[in-house]
């Protein structure tokens, strides 16, 4: 049977529409397993009724019409398992319920095969016998095959029907979880993008003529080219240089010759350009996700897209071109970068991938375009968003669709507290943030693009604490030359004028990685990843030293920080090194030390082994900077990008607060200035125990600065000392979180820790 169960997927998949793709469905299964009928249903969400879309064998005038409830009948008993039911006798099994005039009443033996998507049932096949038949075995395992592979399919189908039912109009709340990926609240219009086809769908078939399909193909070839320039025009008055890094990867990859004349040979050999352009990808897929490294992995959703652009031209298909609504929310099984930069900057208003992480170029132009975003929406569905607004809280991670008429005013009330209390932030945004009873705390910003310059130099920042320099060879399809990361970071450092900019030395590993410099560890996160790259490649780690001295030569703004040191001998290693840059750039710039004096060095405390050796490490160095991210996770022992366990991250842990003040203390004991530059730090409760341990500074982005700020204006180190000491004394972090929150409302700074104030 699996010769003719791979045929009939195909068949379905490759059908002119719909409904043809069902009829070929339930006639193909009645003939293959010889029975009586055949009828497939589907579940719409709305209503929380089957409908049965197609069948083989019963009244034919049902189709379409016919809805049954999810919690009724046989399908309701396979709807509340999800799983399979076979029976001799239907009609003695308690949940049977005969529906009338379908003409299954002389039916007797049944089989029910849930489709499942994606944890949802989204719709069931029934096979009936008349006369008297015991479906075998090998009869359920072939209907279970079957039904995995065209669970998505059916899926798609549900969501096309749902969103030309009048059903989808409805006004039943939806709720759900997601991971916030960019800060912010909106109430917006969903426009839900569907791909036009999916490339596994398309077959092999023989060309007829090379020559006409090699012409076919360079000129689908150009019209994405094409299509993919006037999209980064699109977006370049809105994106720095870096960010348009996102784009020209794209046009690099189609513009790849080795990727164009593997496409090119198969269709040399006989092969049509949509076959070929199949297998080619396909097999490029399977290197991407071979990789055990999430940023690699992530970029297949960027070659889907852009094979899906090369499909779409290739079989002249019209595209529909929906208007975007006014106040927009892009929603999208995966949204890649290409699909923002398709929507109208001034009418998109939120942005929700069903999948997605943190590191996909969607995300990262998300908040480089500051809109609020939520990824990862585990138990969502595209056919289960309506057509009417829906609430996106980017501060929670959740997403509200079809919400009733007092969820509605709730958030609409937010969203006015939300915007007033902007502005009430941004008029303090040249305030100093000093306590109540003097104690002052510099903010600065966490930054990696050059867009977050234009988007970030209003709120009144003294500083910047972090310069990701792995965000720019992320956006490079190479190492970047020495000329070229001086331009990158003398950019940095002239747009903060006399303000000091502290840059990280390169990154990568763990949950970073360059597409160009794969690394490939059995666990990342405690294999070859930050300095331990660079001491293993001085080549690469001078070169970025020397650029940072050169771009520093005018400016004198620059400190420069050591990411994931663990070991004194590494930081002595690195210092060596620093020194050797040093003086190459004074002999190159014909400079005195005294002329050029060298810029402060210092290291990110992100590994447990540092925290113990802090007195040793800070003797060494200028200042020292605490990664809460990272030493969470490794404390912990949680990887913050894994779902089955993320939940239990949080740097609000008793061992995490009793780390961080440990390392401060330690520094601070060897005459050292300490400040935080992870999320810990954007976290109004974090924030707040943060300042009662005396920390010089607080480094986050933008969007958390100005509340933090307002924070510790309005608390007394007093008071801040006095919630550490409580915040110590609990056992997990759930408790201190609920602690925090009780305080924060006795100190009326509620406001802060909420969407809308």
């Amino acid at each position: 049977m699996l010769p003719e169960l791979r045929q009939l997927v195909q068949s379905v998949k490759q059908a002119e529409d719909d409904a043809c793709a069902l009829a070929i469905l339930v006639e193909e299964i009645q003939r293959i397993i010889g029975t009586d009928t055949c009828s497939v249903f589907v579940l719409n969400y709305r209503t929380d009724h089957f409908i049965l879309m197609a069948t083989q064998g019963l009244a034919p005038e049902a189709v379409g019409q016919l809805q049954v409830p999810s919690e009724k009948g046989l399908l309701g008993y396979i709807y509340q398992k999800q799983e399979r039911l076979r029976l001799s006798h239907a009609k003695k099994h308690p949940a049977f319920l005969a529906v009338p005039d379908l003409g299954e009443d002389r039916c007797k033996a049944y089989l029910g095969v849930p489709l499942i998507h994606r944890r949802r049932v989204v719709g069931i096949i029934v096979l009936q016998q008349f006369g008297r038949r015991q479906f075998s075995k090998t009869d359920e395992a072939y209907m279970l095959t079957l039904s995995t592979q065209l669970a998505d399919y059916v899926s798609g189908i549900a969501l096309a029907h749902l969103l030309t039912s009048k059903e989808h109009q409805d006004n039943t709340p939806y709720y759900w979880q997601g991971a916030s990926i960019s800060l912010g609240l909106c109430i917006g219009t969903p426009f839900i993008k569907i791909p036009l086809k999916e490339l596994s769908e398309i077959p092999d078939r023989p060309c007829e003529d090379v020559s006409l399909e090699l012409r076919s193909f360079r000129k689908a070839l150009i019209a994405t080219q094409k299509e993919l320039k006037q999209l980064t025009k699109q977006m370049s008055s809105m994106l720095g240089e870096q960010e348009k890094g996102l784009f020209e990867a794209y046009e690099q990859m189609i513009m790849d010759q080795s990727l164009v004349h593997e496409i090119e040979n198969h269709i040399r050999d006989g092969l049509w350009a949509p076959g070929a352009l199949r297998r080619v990808i396909s097999g490029l897929r399977q290197q991407f996700l071979a990789v055990d490294d999430p940023y690699i992995q992530e970029r297949t959703c960027d070659l889907d897209d852009l094979a899906r652009r090369l499909l779409t031209h290739l079989l002249s298909a019209k595209k529909t071109l929906q208007s975007f609504p006014a106040k927009g929310i892009l929603v999208a099984n995966e949204i890649s970068a290409a699909m923002l930069a398709e929507v109208p900057r001034t009418q998109l208003v939120g942005v929700i991938s069903l999948k997605g992480s943190s590191t996909s170029h969607a995300a990262i132009l998300a908040r480089a375009l500051g809109v609020p975003a939520v990824f990862g929406l585990k138990s969502a569905t595209l056919e289960e968003f309506p057509s009417t607004e829906i609430i996106l809280d980017g501060y929670s991670g959740h997403v509200i669709a079809s919400p009733d008429e007092h969820i509605m005013a709730h958030y609409q009330n937010l969203l006015k507290l939300e915007k007033a209390q902007a502005k009430r932030l941004a008029k303090s945004r040249r305030e100093p943030a000093t306590t109540l009873d003097g104690h002052n705390t510099s903010l600065l910003l966490n930054i990696g693009m050059a867009l977050d310059w234009e988007m970030r130099k209003d709120v009144g920042a003294e500083g910047v604490g972090l310069y990701r320099t792995e965000v720019a060879f992320m956006l490079q399809d190479r190492f970047p030359s020495e000329d070229e990361q001086i331009r990158i970071y003398t950019q940095v450092l002239n747009r903060m004028k006399k303000k000091t900019v502290v840059i990280r030395v390169l990154d990568i590993g763990g949950d970073k990685s360059l597409p160009y410099f794969p690394i490939q560890d059995k666990n990342p996160y405690l294999g070859w990843r930050g300095i331990r790259v660079m001491l293993d490649h001085p080549d690469i780690f001078l070169v970025q030293l020397r650029a940072m001295l050169k771009a520093n030569l005018k400016s004198g703004n620059l400190k420069i920080a050591l990411p994931m040191i663990a070991h004194v001998f590494e930081l002595d290693q690195c210092l060596n090194l620093y020194s050797q840059a040093y003086q190459e750039v004074l002999e190159e710039s014909q400079m005195r030390a005294v002329e050029y004096p060298r810029p402060e060095m210092g290291i990110v405390v992100e590994v447990p082994s540092a925290v113990y050796q802090i007195r040793a490490l800070a003797k060494r160095v200028d200042f020292v900077s605490i990664g809460t991210n990272d030493l969470t996770q490794y404390l912990l022992a949680i990887d913050r990008n894994n779902e089955k366990v993320s939940e239990g991250f949080d740097s609000l842990h008793p061992a995490v607060l009793q780390a961080v003040r440990a390392t401060i203390d330690g520094a601070k004991a060897e005459g050292k200035p300490v400040h935080i530059c992870g999320e810990m730090a954007a976290d109004p409760f974090g924030a707040a125990l943060l300042v009662a341990m005396e920390v010089d500074a607080l480094s986050m982005n933008s969007n958390s600065l100005p509340r933090v700020r307002q924070m510790i204006r309005a608390i007394s180190l007093m008071e801040a000392k006095q919630l550490l000491a409580i915040a110590l004394l609990k056992e997990n972090a759930s408790e201190v979180r609920l602690y925090m929150q009780q305080q924060f409302e006795r100190l009326k700074l509620g406001a802060l820790i909420r969407a809308g104030g």
